[in-house]
């Protein structure tokens, strides 16, 4: 559903904002039209109105919006707003804040002269309260009437003090200007506290804000080669970073060719350009725009090179600021929103479950090639380090035989290499049992919705398919172990084979790993969340290259899909079925047999 547009009414309170022909054409009360797609935010229609009214000129500091008297925060969101809503702008004053981020003598002087208030009715708030109980009215009348002169004197003096000194800031060049502004404010707190100590506590505030000016200079005025951070004053020439980044990779005769591209970035370069076209059509983010100021934004190119070599290589957001011109900011927004892109795009494809159609491709793969009918692939667990766990959440993230907090992945993975099931979720402190009982793996089962694919070994037919595991998983009928006693040659050569099918699952671990060196270095980001997009998005890219090179054994088919679990009855019959050891038993007995029957080839015993 799309979002309806917002008919503003805006009032410009102080016609001298609008310059003399927008005030005879009556544009002191307009209409404005604000899209919230495309303002999403008050500074956005802020922005707006500065481009729109032409109020650079009259509002070199900006402007803020009133509604019913009350100011709308720039950060605010668009949706506060309703039709036909009146909104009264006026003029951002600058303050002292802004006059010391302006770096600029000027702006201080101008921020004393502006906001200079009378001393006079000050003074008499900050009479002492024994002045003010004098016995005879007369002389107490013409006492106050000389201290405020006296007060009004000292505190011009100060004042003109500030501004004389800021003033010659600029023009000094008999030293630094980090000394004169050191000196500058120790001459102010030695005039200030040489005078009467009654008089002083008369106009102590307005002294002691001028002097937090003379402080502030001084900080500001440091010398920048001291400083770890110098201001960067460098402009970003995005336009330049796009066009280079075409002629190297995406252009008619690209310095990089087909089998770089594909080193570098993990897949081919149709792959990586039909991943950006769809970005780009389906997500805001991805879309090339502009800024109020009229430069032009970062390409859909640059975010999506930007997410791919961190994800491929593993470095820190700013690693390639140089060559794309990206932010450190910038570049970890686009990661971000890379892999919640990716997920949302390719998740319902390359992360399903099996239908009945994969399943019977996955049984002829696996028993062609191991000599295991029957078998959906193996499943285990690998850890990924979490640097950045916050401390509340240690004890849980923390297991006694690994030194940092980890988080767990468990996956099915078949002979192809194509992860099928995929759960990231739960803490590193848990073993093989714990996130069995908390995945979804046998849910289809369970809920009466798996497809129904028999199998038969040794003449005796199973109704479920199993998955090879090691010896900390359970003896359910849906998971086939190695024998941890060999009585017999037999049992011996079924370890063996049993041992060479489930090296598919410690190589892709490894392959994910070699790809996606992200997951060789401990997760950055604080929010799991993101750690989990960041895992899903690697999976996902990884059966997409697959499929890309014609590697994976199950083609996609839109029609066959997996049933809907969604309101569902757990059916107790069927649990008890997949957790029957005695058909762990029998079946592991029944593959012994088929094994020793049967010549595999281009298997190691």
């Amino acid at each position: 559903m799309e979002t309806q547009s917002i008919r503003l009414r805006l009032v410009f309170e102080d016609g001298s904002l609008l310059s003399e022909a927008q005030r005879s054409d009556g544009m002191n009360q307009s209409w404005l039209l604000v899209e919230p797609n495309q303002h999403q935010k008050i500074s956005d229609v802020c922005n707006h109105l500065l481009h729109s009214f032409n109020l650079r000129d009259s509002c070199p500091n900006g402007i803020l919006l009133y509604m019913d008297g009350f100011v709308l925060p720039p950060s605010e969101s668009t949706r506060i707003l309703k039709d036909k809503e009146i909104l009264c702008v006026k003029r951002k004053e600058m303050g002292l804040a802004e006059a010391i981020e302006g770096g600029d003598a000027g702006n201080l002087v101008d921020y004393v002269e502006v906001n200079r208030k009378e001393p006079v009715s000050n003074a008499m708030l900050l009479l002492p309260n024994e002045e003010e109980k004098l016995e005879d009215e007369s002389s107490s009348v013409e006492t106050v009437s000389k201290k405020r002169k006296l007060q009004s004197s000292k505190v011009s003096g100060v004042e003109g003090e500030v501004v004389r000194l800021l003033s010659q800031m600029d023009s000094s060049s008999s030293s630094s200007s980090s000394d004169f502004a050191y000196s500058s404010y120790w001459h102010l707190s030695s005039s200030s506290s040489s005078e009467d100590v009654s008089s002083s506590n008369t106009y102590v505030c307005n002294s002691h804000v001028l002097s937090t000016i003379a402080q502030a200079t001084f900080l500001l005025f440091h010398d920048t080669a001291s400083s770890s951070e110098p201001i960067n004053t460098t402009t970003i020439d995005r336009e330049a970073s796009h066009d280079r980044l075409v002629q190297d990779y995406f252009g008619e005769n690209p310095v990089y060719g087909d089998e770089i591209f594909k080193k570098g970035f993990r897949m081919r370069r149709e792959l990586f350009l039909r991943i950006v076209d769809d970005m780009e059509r389906e997500f805001p983010y991805f879309r090339l725009s502009w800024d109020a100021r009229g430069k032009r934004g970062f390409s859909p190119l640059q975010k999506c090179i930007s997410a791919i070599c961190q994800l491929a290589y593993g470095t820190i957001p700013n690693e390639y600021n140089e060559y794309l011109s990206l932010s450190e900011r910038t570049s970890r927004e686009s990661l971000q929103n890379f892999c919640t892109s990716i997920i949302q795009l390719y998740g319902q494809e390359y992360l399903r479950k099996p239908s009945v159609s994969d399943i019977q491709l996955l049984y002829a793969a696996h028993e062609s090639k191991y000599g295991f009918p029957g078998m959906l692939g193996t499943i285990g667990y690998t850890h990924w380090t979490w640097r950045n766990c916050p401390t509340v959440w240690r004890g849980q993230y923390m297991r006694g035989d690994l030194e940092f907090p980890t988080i767990m992945l468990e996956a099915v993975v078949s002979q192809d290499l194509w992860i099928w099931h995929a759960f990231f979720d739960v803490a590193g402190s848990n073993n093989d049992i714990n996130v069995l009982n908390q995945w979804p793996l046998f849910n289809e089962e369970v809920n009466g919705t798996a497809s129904t694919c028999p199998f038969q070994v040794n003449k005796v037919k199973y109704k479920h398919g199993y998955y090879l595991a090691d010896e900390i998983y359970p003896n359910w009928a849906t998971f086939v172990k190695a024998f941890t006693y060999l009585d017999d040659d037999k049992r011996k050569k079924f370890n063996a084979t049993h041992e060479s099918a489930r090296r598919d699952l410690e190589q892709i671990f490894g392959v994910l790993k070699s790809s996606w060196r992200v997951f060789r270095n401990p997760a950055r980001a604080m929010d799991p969340r993101k750690i989990k997009n960041t895992m899903y998005a690697c999976i996902i890219l990884h059966n997409m290259i697959l499929k890309d090179e014609g590697l994976a054994i199950c083609p996609f088919l839109e029609n066959d899909r997996p049933t809907d679990q969604k309101g569902l009855k757990v059916n107790q019959d069927t649990i008890e079925e997949l957790r029957c050891q005695e058909t762990h038993n029998n079946l592991r007995l029944d593959i012994v047999e088929h094994i020793v029957n049967t010549c595999v080839p281009n298997l190691d015993y």
